[in-house]
C-alpha cells in the first residue's frame, strides 16, 4: 500500500492566561538598582550613615573599624580603626567634614573624615554607646549608652552639657527632628521612645564630663512600643515619627501628643533598622518612602499613605543595618555575616534638578540637535536612510506583481518532530 506525503503541521503550544497581576511603577523602580558589589567585612555591618553632602560618602561601623567608602565609585577612601574595642554608630556631620562614633569602652570620639585624626575624645558614659549624632548646629552631639543615659555634648568646650535620665535600660538608638535641633527622640530596651528637648536641661555631668547642667525636667513625651526599640526616625516634616522594635514598627503623631496612627506587623523577626527618604520611588508618585530591614533577612519598602509594602528584597543573612543617599541614588545593607552589599540606581533623583546640571544639559542638547539635523540633510550611503529608498513607493495598476512563496519557518522543536526525532 502506497501512502502520500501529506504536510507537516506545527505543534500547537498551549497559551495560558497571563498573569492579573501586572508589575507596577514601584517595583520597577526597586528593580532598577543594579547588581549589588559586596565587600566582606571582618565582622557584621552594625551601622551605615551616608553623608547629606555629594557625592554622597557612606561610613559603615563593623567590628573596631570605621570605614568610609567613596560614593561615585565605592572604593574605600578612609579606615579609621582608632579603638580599643568594637567601634558603634559612626555617624557625618551636615557638611561631612567630621565623624562622630561610640565603642564599647563607653568613649565618644569625634573625627576629621578626610585625616582620620581624633579631634574630641569624650568621656562620660560608663558602658557602651551604641548611638552618637550630630546636631544641626554643627557645634553639639548626642550619644546614648547602655548606662541608661543621653548625654548632651558641647564640642568647643569638649565638656558635657547635661544628662539626660528616664530611660531604664539600654539607650540604643537616637533621631534628630528636622524641624528642630533641640528636639531629639531616643530609642531603649524598655520598650519605649522619649522624645527630649535639650534646653529643658538634665542633671549634672559626671566628673569626668566636666560638669553639666543641673535642674531640668524629664522627657517631654514617652512612646510606648511594646518592644525593646532597635530603631527610631522621623518624618521629614518632623510631624510624625517612626520606632522599630520586636517585629512591629510603630508610627507616631508627635505634634497630637504621641497618638499612634499605625502598627505595621509585616516581619517575622525583629526589626532591626528604619530608614526615612523623602525621593525615593517611582517620578510618577513621588513621596518619601520608609524602609526597613529585620533579622529575618528582608528588606521592605512601605509607602506612607496607606502604609502598605511596594516592594521587598530578601538577603542571604539577617540585616542589621541599611543607607540610601540623599538622591536616592545608593542603597546600601549590611547583614550580620560582613556583607556589605551596594547597589546602584540608573537614574538617581537630584541630578536633573540642580541648575548647573540644568544649564550643562541644554547647551548638550541643543548642540546635539543641530547635530541631528545636518545629518538629516545628508543622504549618502553613510546613512542608514541611503539603503532604504524605495521601500515606501507604492505599486502602480499596471505594474506586474512577483508573489514571492514564503518558506514556513519552524520552532526548533518542531524541526526535530518532522525528522521523528521524538525524544
Amino acid at each position: 500500500m502506497e501512502y502520500e506525503a501529506g504536510t507537516y503541521r506545527k505543534l500547537v503550544v498551549k497559551q495560558y492566561p497571563a498573569r492579573t497581576l501586572r508589575e507596577t511603577a514601584e517595583g520597577k523602580y526597586w528593580k532598577r538598582f543594579a547588581a549589588p558589589s559586596v565587600a566582606k567585612q571582618i565582622g557584621g555591618v552594625s551601622h551605615i550613615d551616608f553623608c547629606p553632602q555629594q557625592p554622597y560618602h557612606y561610613a559603615i561601623t563593623a567590628s573596631t573599624r570605621v570605614i568610609v567608602y567613596d560614593g561615585q565609585t565605592r572604593q574605600v577612601r578612609r579606615t579609621i580603626a582608632r579603638f580599643k574595642d568594637k567601634a558603634y554608630g559612626a555617624t557625618f556631620r551636615e557638611d561631612g567634614k567630621l565623624l562622630v562614633a561610640g565603642g564599647q569602652d563607653g568613649i565618644v570620639q569625634v573625627f576629621d573624615a578626610n585625616s582620620r585624626n581624633v579631634l574630641r575624645q569624650l568621656k562620660g558614659h560608663a558602658r557602651p554607646v551604641h548611638a552618637a549624632r550630630f546636631a544641626s548646629d554643627r557645634t553639639h552631639v548626642l550619644s546614648c549608652g547602655d548606662d541608661v543615659t543621653v548625654r548632651w555634648w558641647d564640642l568647643t568646650a569638649g565638656k558635657q552639657v547635661c544628662r539626660l535620665d528616664g530611660h531604664q535600660d539600654y539607650v540604643r538608638s537616637a533621631a534628630p527632628s528636622p524641624a528642630n535641633s533641640d528636639v531629639w527622640l531616643t530609642g531603649s530596651y524598655d520598650h519605649t521612645a522619649m522624645l527630649w528637648d535639650v534646653r529643658a536641661g538634665g542633671r549634672g555631668g559626671s566628673s569626668s564630663g566636666g560638669g553639666g547642667r543641673g535642674g531640668g525636667g524629664g522627657p517631654a513625651m514617652v512612646l510606648d512600643h511594646g518592644a525593646p526599640v532597635e530603631g527610631v526616625a522621623f518624618f521629614p516634616s518632623g510631624a510624625m515619627a517612626v520606632t522599630a522594635g520586636g517585629n512591629t514598627i510603630c508610627v507616631w503623631d508627635v505634634l497630637s501628643g504621641g497618638k499612634l496612627l499605625k502598627r505595621l506587623a509585616n516581619f517575622q523577626k525583629t526589626v532591626t533598622c528604619v530608614a526615612l527618604s523623602p525621593l525615593a520611588g517611582p517620578d510618577v508618585a513621588a513621596a518619601p518612602r520608609l524602609l526597613a530591614g529585620s533579622l529575618d533577612g528582608h528588606v521592605k519598602i512601605f509607602e506612607l499613605d496607606g502604609f502598605k509594602v511596594t516592594h521587598a528584597t530578601k538577603y542571604p543573612a539577617p540585616v542589621l543595618s541599611l543607607g540610601l543617599s540623599g538622591d536616592a541614588g545608593l542603597l546600601a545593607v549590611g547583614l550580620s555575616d560582613g556583607t556589605l552589599t551596594v547597589r546602584k540606581h540608573a537614574r538617581p533623583k537630584g541630578l536633573s534638578s540642580s541648575a548647573g546640571a540644568a544649564g550643562a544639559a541644554g547647551a548638550l542638547g541643543a548642540a546635539s540637535a543641530a547635530a541631528r539635523r545636518r545629518a538629516r540633510l545628508e543622504l549618502n550611503a553613510g546613512n542608514f536612510r541611503y539603503f532604504l529608498r524605495g521601500r515606501g513607493t507604492k505599486a502602480a495598476a499596471g505594474d506586474y506583481a512577483v508573489a514571492a512563496r514564503r518558506r514556513a519557518r519552524l520552532a526548533p522543536y518542531d524541526r526535530l518532530l518532522k525528522g521523528f526525532q521524538y525524544r
